[in-house]
């Protein structure tokens, strides 16, 4: 029987992310709080996680998934969509160029260190009072 840093070991990966394995793909035999795991299952498992597919089809599938091929499609699926509506679509910028900020910048308060503004301000206090 083998602890689960014995199977990280094995697998390449991190003890944690052994016990996130679901059961049902690699079983695991719990004694109280000790987990063990059987080096048949192990194997299995390791068997079962190889691919086959060769790196040159795995190349051109991950071209065909590019974002901005799928994006363009979508766009002209919206744009479409748009006209029949008999609206015109308006392309925006992406959020993830030159975002403005979340927060708009506040105006700075007006300054009221003069001495004149200081001066008329107390004179029409003293004003209002008499």
């Amino acid at each position: 029987m083998l602890t689960a840093a014995q199977v990280a070991a094995m697998l390449g990966i991190s003890a944690r992310k052994v016990y996130e394995i679901d059961p049902a793909l690699l079983p695991r035999h719990e004694f109280g709080r000790a987990v063990r795991y059987a080096p048949s299952d192990v194997e299995a498992y390791r068997g079962s996680c190889r691919s086959t597919e060769s790196r040159a089809r795995t190349a051109a599938l991950a071209g065909s998934l590019n974002s901005r091929v799928v994006s363009k499609a979508s766009e002209s699926e919206y744009e479409k969509a748009f006209r029949r509506l008999g609206l015109v679509p308006r392309r925006m910028r992406s959020t993830a160029q030159n975002a403005p900020a979340s927060t708009p910048k506040q105006p700075e308060p007006a300054s009221h260190s003069s001495s004149s503004n200081k001066l008329s301000l107390v004179t029409s206090l003293r004003e209002s009072q008499s």
